[in-house]
Formats: C-alpha cells, sequence, structure tokens
C-alpha cells in the first residue's frame, strides 16, 4: 500500500553528493527532491539544462579519479583564488563594460554564458563549473584516498570568490544608478 507523500515530508530532505536523501514520516529513507528544486528545474530552458550536464560532466571524473599525491598547500594558496575572485571580476567586468559597452546585470542560470553583452553569465557558469570540480575532488578523495584534497579546497575558493566578486559588482552597480 503506497501513500501520497505530503510537501511537509518533502522539505524534510538532506543534500548528498547531488542526490537527495530524505526521511518520511514512517522512518524509511527515500530519495526525493525539495519543492523549491523542483520549481526551478521546471523553469530551465534548454540552455540550462545543458550547462547543468555539462556541469555533471565535469564532476564525475573526480568523484572516480580524483588527483592522488598533492603539493603541500597552506592557507594562503587557498584564500588567493578566493581573493582574486573577489578583486577581479568586478575590475574585469566594469573595464569591459565602459569599453565595449556590455551589460551589467544579475545573471540567470538560463542566460547564454557565451553571449557577449552579458559577460556575468559567463563568470557565473565558470563559478559553478570551479564549484562542482572542486566538490567532486574533495568527495573522491576523502572515498578513494580517507584524505582532504587541498587543490580542490582551492578550486571551491575560486568559484566562491567568482560568486562574491558578482555579489560585489551588482551592488556597486546598483549604487551608481
Amino acid at each position: 500500500m503506497t501513500r501520497k507523500r505530503s510537501d511537509k515530508e518533502g522539505s524534510n530532505c538532506l543534500f548528498l553528493i547531488s542526490i537527495f536523501i530524505g526521511i518520511n514520516k514512517v522512518g524509511n529513507l527515500e530519495l526525493c527532491f525539495p519543492n523549491i528544486l523542483k520549481k526551478r528545474m521546471k523553469d530551465w530552458d534548454k540552455t540550462g539544462k545543458v550547462k547543468a550536464i555539462i556541469l555533471g560532466v565535469f564532476l564525475l571524473p573526480n568523484l572516480i579519479s580524483p588527483i592522488g599525491a598533492q603539493p603541500k598547500m597552506g592557507f594562503t594558496m587557498i584564500a588567493i583564488p578566493l581573493i582574486f575572485g573577489v578583486m577581479a571580476i568586478p575590475l574585469i567586468t566594469k573595464f569591459n563594460a565602459v569599453i565595449f559597452g556590455q551589460v551589467i546585470e544579475k545573471p540567470k542560470w538560463n542566460d547564454n554564458p557565451l553571449h557577449l553583452k552579458k559577460p556575468l553569465s559567463f563568470f557565473q557558469f565558470g563559478a559553478y563549473f570551479f564549484l562542482s570540480t572542486g566538490l567532486g575532488m574533495i568527495i573522491g578523495s576523502l572515498i578513494n584516498y580517507q584524505q582532504l584534497n587541498l587543490f580542490g579546497l582551492a578550486t571551491i575558493s575560486l568559484g566562491l570568490g567568482v560568486l562574491l566578486g558578482i555579489q560585489l559588482l551588482l551592488r556597486i552597480a546598483q549604487k551608481q544608478e
């Protein structure tokens, strides 16, 4: 006998390597997607779906065969990509907007990252690329070698830096209007 899952049960989902596992009221584990993710995925057009497939394709090799031996990296090697992303993205984009007349607006998932008039959609996709690749490196290293992959942390740091740089640029652009 199957029973219909309520919306409250769907909100009890936990994120685990892009697979959502939830615990229903009976106490059984089940695969489920939070309602907010279902709504967002319904809004994806062809470009958004292709971008998600590309990110998944680049996540898998790092899960299966991560980088084994890695050089010693300190905290600065993880912090530098974050600082670079936060500083470089606003400078590059603002400079190009003035010279080439590019549009600075909040990127949407369905925007084409190769469209040159909206450079923030390219940087957003690049940030998600670095985040998914770094996450794959870390999870793959933890599974295969039982150690934390510092290169994966640096990659995630760059992705977070780019996303923070986009947010900083949007706030600067909003204050200037």
